[in-house]
């Protein structure tokens, strides 16, 4: 959430705590806390902390039944205090919130569990009449579909639409992220469950932006954010940011400790067309199915040199592109280092104080290893012309690796999860 919202949210939870004289925590419908009022003091001290959710053994799934105030643990034995939770839903369609108090003296009153209930709605009532709670905004099935084919015209039209209607505020910027996740192959894997997964991890990520500057579209098992960031969020380091804050929140989605296949692509940060960073995202993120990628972020700004040669068949690539020489070096099992530092000279066009840094290496261990790397290529790759001609082929085989799965070029499939654009 918002840092606004968080902040309304731990001065009602401090005030309810202060009034209460217990400790009181908010937490979201999954668990993950939100707010906690400062622990006071208490003659015991044993339950004068707030105690999790998760450490009294209840799940999202079950927290999700309830719907009244309910009484949960209080069992001294085990060391799990009583807890009052009460649900906290907000007139709209925004997410519930629960109330989570922790009794150090016993049960409250009925009456006082019903005030402290009218506070907490009164106060989500007026947040989200302010703005602040609110669910993010959803593109209807149509405009999903039209994210998912990444024809800018129609794009063009159909965001310009949702801006006049004013479900989309912008300064003239806009980052897409888009999110895949297909159901699992497993034999008892469940599609409405991975849609399910996916609806969450989105609507969690759209909860740390402004409603009016997020459009959310699903098509299928995938799903879009586009944003419009406010000028003074708008750093280079924004889609890397909002990236990572995605596969974080995959992470935290996990079930049982079970990852299933996701992939999340970032637009670069694009003026004034919001079509063109929707197609970005969408465009890495066929470059990255169609090169069998899983488990990655890719960043559209670190695939150009990727993009051309993905587009052309298999056997192209291995009889054009890839020479006998270096065929042989991938497949030689006793060259992995050569091969790192070969990759890494040519994606640092052939800095070797920078080769030496990213890989721990005197530069000295560089120069001895790319001249044996150039005896065994035939190539000179101190050289515009023929580090272009090796790289090109590195790329063709890296290409083929994820193609095959490591059936053709084993060894350029270690190279994969160590690609400078993941």
């Amino acid at each position: 959430m918002n840092g606004v919202l968080t902040q309304h949210l731990h001065e009602l939870a401090h005030s309810l705590g202060a009034s209460l004289d217990v400790p009181v925590e908010v937490t979201d419908v999954q668990l993950h806390r939100i707010a906690r009022s400062t622990p006071n003091s208490s003659a015991d001290e044993g339950f004068a902390e707030t105690v999790s959710p998760r450490h009294l053994g209840l799940s999202a799934r079950s927290v999700a039944l309830i719907s009244e105030p309910v009484y949960v643990g209080g069992s001294a034995d085990l060391g799990m205090p009583l807890m009052l939770v009460i649900p906290v839903r907000s007139p709209g369609s925004a997410p519930s919130l629960l109330l989570w108090i922790t009794c150090v003296r016993g049960p409250l009153s009925p009456e006082r569990i019903e005030s402290v209930g009218r506070i907490a709605e009164a106060t989500v009532r007026s947040l989200e009449t302010a703005g602040l709670l609110a669910s993010p905004e959803w593109a209807d099935d149509h405009v999903g579909r039209a994210f998912a084919s990444g024809d800018l015209d129609g794009l063009d039209s159909l965001l310009g639409q949702a801006i006049r209607d004013g479900k989309l505020v912008h300064d003239g910027t806009f980052v897409c992220l888009a999110l895949s996740m297909p159901p699992a192959l497993a034999p008892d894997a469940s599609g409405s469950a991975a849609q399910r997964r996916l609806t969450a991890v989105m609507n969690r990520f759209a909860e740390d932006h402004l409603r009016d500057r997020c459009l959310i579209a699903f098509s299928g098992s995938v799903g879009f954010a586009l944003l419009a960031p406010h000028p003074r969020d708008i750093q280079p380091t924004l889609p890397g940011r909002l990236a990572a804050k995605t596969a974080d929140l995959i992470f935290r989605s996990r079930r049982n400790g079970v990852d299933l296949p996701w992939l999340v692509t970032v637009s670069t940060i694009v003026a004034d067309r919001a079509s063109v960073a929707v197609w970005q995202a969408r465009q890495s993120l066929d470059l990255a199915e169609s090169m069998g990628w899983k488990h990655q972020v890719v960043h559209w700004e670190r695939t150009a040199h990727m993009r051309g040669l993905a587009a052309v068949p298999t056997d192209v690539l291995v009889s054009h592109f890839i020479s006998p020489s270096l065929r042989r070096l991938l497949e030689d099992e006793s060259a992995e280092d050569l091969v790192r530092t070969l990759r890494t000279f040519l994606t640092t066009a052939g800095n070797v104080k920078q080769v030496a840094a990213d890989l721990y290496l005197h530069r000295a261990t560089v120069y001895h290893r790319i001249r044996k790397v150039e005896a065994r290529l035939g190539a000179d790759l101190f050289s515009g012309a023929g580090r272009l001609e090796v790289h090109a082929g590195l790329l063709a085989a890296e290409i083929v690796a994820s193609r095959t799965d490591g059936v053709i070029f084993p060894g350029a499939v270690r190279l994969i999860g160590t690609a400078p654009f993941h």
